[in-house]
């Protein structure tokens, strides 16, 4: 009987909860700034060479849609997504 109900979880803020990891990898970034366009409130570009730097590394769940965009669209494959689950 050691597991509680998914009403039981929310209810106590325990629940597992799944975190994203962003992150852009310098050196494979190019500077092609299609993932500021395509979500500015998570990158912003440097003001020298353009590349991506990350603003949120943890997006909140309303721009993980968003921060999936831009790496599916990074044409060097920069960006990072790393999902982890933690179990409270």
């Amino acid at each position: 009987m050691g597991s509680r109900s998914d009403a039981e979880a929310d209810r106590s803020g325990s629940a597992d909860e799944e975190t994203l990891h962003l992150t852009v990898d310098g050196s494979r970034c190019e500077g092609h700034t299609l993932c500021h366009l395509v979500a500015p409130e998570l990158f912003d570009l440097d003001p020298i060479d353009g590349r991506a730097q990350v603003l949120v590394e943890h997006p909140p769940l309303e721009l993980r849609a968003l921060a999936t965009k831009a790496a599916n669209g990074c044409p060097e494959r920069a960006i990072v997504l790393r999902s982890t689950r933690t179990d409270s």
